[in-house]
């Protein structure tokens, strides 16, 4: 039944938007670039900015939420705890990874990673999920993590401003309005405060208009016309983003979170595309991506101190060797989520079932 319920769609566009993190971060650590072909990093466009798709994506899967906290059936610890139990272990051992790993750089290489010293603290700050968009200075351990950091941060405003809505007796959509706002504001003027910030900010815009591009989906049927307006629509603009960047450049972050990525979403969930779709394969691929993305930058680590120990003769600059990196990424995810993430996920699960019965 669980299998069923999961929305491949959703699935597979979480998919295909980690891998263009890892091409995305693959470039950016080994200084590829390819001559006349789409290059993920120091491009025109920044891809940096599908994380605001990853946002958009875990703000989508809040809505079937705002019920539970408003009849209390939902308590915040087991609402939150329920989150960080599932990704608190994986960020702690990825931290631990990664700080052991650059260990190993620093002594083979005998030189510092983009000059990260590796710390017991920052592996504290980063396992707890607070490394980023909270009150402490960025410690750069699986850097990546910092979505993981804002994304907590938004669960618990999330979950704030449902309950504040249900106490006032109003619409909780108009606080999540004003969190977009607050998100744009910050990054707008620049602000750089205790949990507002250039990275709090982002999570902010785009994980509470997820929320609203879900209930907006959730109520509205997608026809024809939808799918055409849509099709035409992300045409013409990755048109203009790659012959045309400089008229897209401007607020290019905002148009693909409130114009491109909505767009993509709704051509992905139409019958046709949604058919297609659906297969079981997606759904387990969906489910391992977020291994992949906790591991990808230890594996680049691990990568280059093999290169050095076994001498190996490997073409970093290629399309075929970033191809073939994501692939052994996918394969690592995969032995991550069933021998990792799985047995402690249920061994959590059932301990913290036990405590609410209690």
């Amino acid at each position: 039944m669980q299998e069923k319920q999961r929305d491949y769609t959703l699935d597979f566009i979480k998919i295909c938007a980690t891998i263009i993190i890892i091409f995305h971060h693959y470039q950016q650590v080994t200084g590829a670039y390819f001559k006349n072909k789409i290059n993920f990093c120091n491009g025109k466009f920044y891809f940096g900015y599908i994380v605001e798709l990853f946002f958009i994506l875990s703000g989508f899967f809040m809505l079937s939420y705002i019920n539970k906290i408003k009849q209390g059936s939902i308590s915040f610890p087991k609402f939150y705890l329920k989150r960080l139990s599932r990704l608190f272990p994986l960020l702690l051992i990825g931290a631990l990874s990664y700080e052991f790993l650059l260990i190993i750089y620093q002594h083979i290489y005998q030189s510092s990673w983009y000059d990260i010293t590796p710390t017991f603290w920052g592996v504290i700050i980063a396992s707890f999920g607070i490394q980023d968009g909270w009150v402490l200075p960025n410690p750069c351990v699986n850097n990546p993590t910092w979505y993981i950091s804002v994304l907590l941060l938004c669960y618990i405003i999330f979950y704030l401003l449902v309950y504040i809505s249900k106490k006032l007796n109003i619409r909780c959509e108009y606080l999540f309005i004003f969190m977009i706002f607050l998100g744009m504001g910050i990054q707008t003027y620049g602000l750089n405060f205790p949990f507002l910030n250039g990275s709090s900010s982002r999570g902010f815009y785009s994980f509470f208009f997820g929320i609203l591009l879900a209930e907006f989906l959730n109520k509205h049927i997608i026809n024809k016309k939808d799918v055409a307006i849509c099709t035409m629509s992300l045409i013409l603009m990755t048109y203009l983003i790659v012959k045309h960047y400089y008229f897209m450049s401007s607020g290019i972050n905002y148009i693909m979170t409130f114009i491109y990525y909505p767009m993509l979403i709704v051509l992905c969930k139409s019958k046709p595309i949604k058919k297609l779709l659906n297969k079981r394969c997606i759904g387990s691929l969906g489910k391992i991506s977020f291994d992949v993305f906790i591991w990808h930058v230890p594996l680049f680590l691990l990568m280059y101190i093999c290169l050095k120990l076994f001498n190996w003769n490997l073409n970093l600059n290629s399309g075929t060797t970033m191809v073939c990196y994501a692939i052994f990424c996918y394969i690592w995810g995969t032995l991550s989520y069933y021998f990792i993430e799985q047995p402690i996920a249920k061994m959590i699960d059932k301990k913290l079932q036990n405590k609410w019965q209690d």
